[in-house]
């Protein structure tokens, strides 16, 4: 029985906490001078009944009052006890008084009229910032005795238990660089003052709120983190469980290229058919949206739109953008203008001479383009148009046009090889600004370009030019121009020459 009394009194004692000494510097006028107390009292030198310990005490009179001194080394939000031994020599009003400021409170004090030697002593507990305090002796000025104080003494308790360990430990907030931790309260016998947070073993900061954002983070990425508690004294807790968390993928800001090459193909009077190159993006392109006039006419996941609906000799602009499944949208197109064929008419297909360079020479061309008879190198025939980069133009002169017609040029082109090499098929000359389509392709592509004639021309300037931005070669061959209200060229063919003016368009049309 007596071994567990033993046993529970040691418990108890190691749960008390460490009485600590604080150094205050000649606590008792040993050293024969006030240093480094400050004011206005004295040394006593006398020894006898006016020394509790040693051979000299402070003095303290009516008008040499008060000695202080500063003391650091303290601990915030720590309670401390002030001891010294007072006398007052005789019996009057005299008071003597120890006490303490400066230490985040408000002043303390002890006091007392003993004619012998008696212990005083006052508590003062520091601010959660404050590490230093002002302790002093003082007499109180109400009586004429004199005063003597020995043996002054400073203890604390030094707290030496850490706080609990914080729990609770979770995320909010995650995106895919940054984050939002959030735990609950640690406890402590003082108080806690701060948490610090870990991320992946390291400290990333200190908060005294039980939450800490966390920036900085790289997307789709694991992070663990710990938090621990902390008290003013310095006592640390462990740290919390581990929390594992994976930063989310950053969203897609990025829109796709701006669609390029848009070009019009297989045209009619109601009718037109749209192409243009691919769009590229850093996740994908899901669909292009096309443009009529400036109004959205519909969406497809493809790169060519067939556009009905249209109106005999009237002119429209296109346009097309591209979007991804983020809703990212690129900016629209370079404009094409189109012109649709002429409903009536003596038009149809316009002679081009020497349209796909069968004859083995440019002429009528003109200009310093070539002519291949390279077999791979043909759409068809024997031979095609060549353009380098320093044999960059053929031309040719059609006249016999319709004023204020609207007429299609088309041919099929295509480039040797891949770098900025284009071939352009145009035409000038003809009431209007000039107007042009260009290809890059690296097979023979059908490619198409429109003008209307002005109120009073009859002639065009068609030409093929190597946009000389590579060093490709470029072909061209089958060169058609048709409008003027006549059957386009893929109709024409179905009929004999001597009948096609005797069928009504309507019936043309639908022959395709």
């Amino acid at each position: 029985m007596k071994q567990w009394k033993l046993l529970g009194l040691l418990l108890f004692v190691a749960t008390l906490p460490m009485q600590a000494q604080i150094t205050v510097t000649n606590p008792g006028a040993e050293t024969g001078s006030i240093s480094p107390w400050t004011g206005t009292g004295l040394i006593n030198s006398n020894g006898g009944n006016k020394v509790y310990e040693g051979t000299k005490s402070f003095l303290l009179k009516r008008n040499e009052n008060t000695l202080e001194q500063v003391i650091s080394g303290l601990s915030p939000n720590t309670t401390y006890t002030l001891k010294a031994y007072v006398f007052v020599d005789g019996s009057d009003a005299t008071q003597a008084q120890i006490g303490a400021k400066n230490y985040g409170g408000t002043e303390v004090s002890a006091s007392g009229n003993p004619q012998t030697f008696t212990q005083l002593a006052v508590d003062f507990t520091t601010g959660s910032t404050n590490t230093s305090a002002t302790i002093f002796m003082r007499h109180n000025v109400g009586g004429f005795k004199w005063i003597y104080v020995d043996k002054v003494e400073v203890i604390g308790f030094a707290d030496t238990q850490a706080p609990s360990v914080p729990t609770g430990l979770a995320a909010s907030n995650l995106t895919y660089n940054s984050l939002t931790l959030n735990w609950n309260s640690s406890t402590d016998n003082v108080g806690v003052s701060t948490y610090e947070v870990f991320r992946n073993g390291s400290s990333i900061g200190t908060t005294s709120a039980t939450s800490l954002a966390v920036t900085s983070l790289v997307e789709q990425t694991a992070y663990s983190f710990t938090v621990r508690a902390r008290d003013a004294a310095g006592n640390n807790s462990a740290q919390s469980s581990v929390l594992s968390v994976t930063t989310l993928a950053a969203p897609d800001m990025q829109a796709p290229t701006v669609p390029s090459g848009l070009v019009a193909s297989n045209l009619t009077t109601t009718s037109i058919t749209l192409s243009w190159a691919a769009s590229s993006d850093n996740v994908g392109v899901t669909a292009y949206r096309i443009f009529r006039d400036g109004s959205s006419i519909g969406t497809t996941a493809n790169t060519s739109f067939s556009v009905t609906g249209l109106t005999a000799s009237t002119a429209y602009s296109f346009t097309v953008n591209a979007s991804d499944a983020a809703g990212n949208v690129s900016a629209q197109s370079a404009n094409l203008s189109v012109t649709t064929q002429s409903s009536g008419g003596s038009g149809g297909i316009i002679s081009v001479a020497n349209s796909g360079a069968e004859s083995g020479t440019i002429s009528p061309w003109t200009g310093s383009g070539l002519v291949s008879s390279t077999g791979s190198k043909v759409f068809e025939g024997g031979y095609a148009f060549l353009l380098k980069r320093n044999e960059n133009l053929l031309e040719q002169t059609i006249t016999g046009l319709l004023p204020s017609t609207a007429y299609t040029l088309e041919a099929y082109v295509f480039v040797d090889g891949v770098d900025a090499t284009a071939i352009q098929l145009g035409a000038r000359n003809f009431g209007g600004s000039e107007v042009t389509v260009a290809s890059s392709s690296q097979s023979y592509v059908q490619v198409m370009v429109n003008f209307t004639t002005g109120a009073s021309n009859t002639s065009a300037v068609i030409f093929l030019r190597h946009n000389q931005a590579g060093w490709k070669w470029a072909y061209a061959d089958k060169i058609e121009l048709s409008g003027g209200g006549g059957p386009p060229p893929s109709i024409r063919k179905l009929l004999p020459p001597q009948v096609v003016w005797l069928v009504p368009m309507w019936v043309l049309l639908h022959l395709t």
